[in-house]
């Protein structure tokens, strides 16, 4: 299996998305920013996001990361502490979540108590691709695309193959390999996705 280049988003592109959702003050675009970073920041299948709940995020404990089930219902960790930019719109989002009188059973992808769905995470990432000011390029993207960039840019910035298959919930470590190809860019290791 290759990954395509074009379906990853270059560091530029995700830091323009994470600019300009940060820019816009609404719910709507809080709640994006964070579907966007569980994706290209932490390497979350769309599934993984519609289905994480609020007590799958731990940030008390010294290493915060998600408790994601994945694909054959196998749990893994996911690490937040890799960039303090997602660690920080995480804690920002689980408050505010929180303060909507969220618990540790509900959805952490909510916005007034409404579930997000596949579906409607399918529409999320068009909106949010859309914020390129590229309507070729963000045709071209899918909310995949976050996943594969995730795991070249976290092996770009320094960490290893073990860790990024941990983080992916890869069961065979060829499987992360093909990501090596891409990993050229200049990534940041304790700031990966850094604004």
């Amino acid at each position: 299996m290759k990954i395509k280049t074009d379906k990853i988003l270059s560091l530029d592109e995700i830091r323009s998305i994470l600019v300009k959702l940060h820019l816009k003050k609404t719910k709507t675009a809080r709640l994006n920013l964070i579907i966007f970073r569980l994706s290209a920041c932490c390497g979350l299948r769309i599934s993984e996001i519609a289905s994480l709940k609020m007590g799958d995020c731990i940030l008390s404990k010294t290493k915060p990361h998600l408790i994601v089930c994945g694909k054959g219902q196998v749990t893994r960790h996911v690490p937040l502490w890799w960039d303090s930019g997602t660690l920080a719109d995480i804690m920002a989002w689980k408050d505010f979540r929180r303060s909507q009188g969220a618990t540790d059973a509900s959805a952490l992808v909510s916005l007034n108590g409404k579930s997000t769905n596949r579906a409607n995470l399918h529409y999320k990432f068009k909106t949010i691709y859309r914020l390129l000011g590229d309507p070729e390029r963000a045709k071209t993207l899918t909310s995949h695309c976050g996943r594969h960039s995730f795991a070249s840019h976290s092996l770009a910035s320094g960490r290893t193959l073990a860790e990024v298959r941990d983080a992916l919930g890869h069961s065979n470590i060829s499987t992360t390999s093909v990501y090596l190809h891409i990993a050229n860019d200049d990534g940041e290791i304790t700031n990966i996705f850094g604004e």
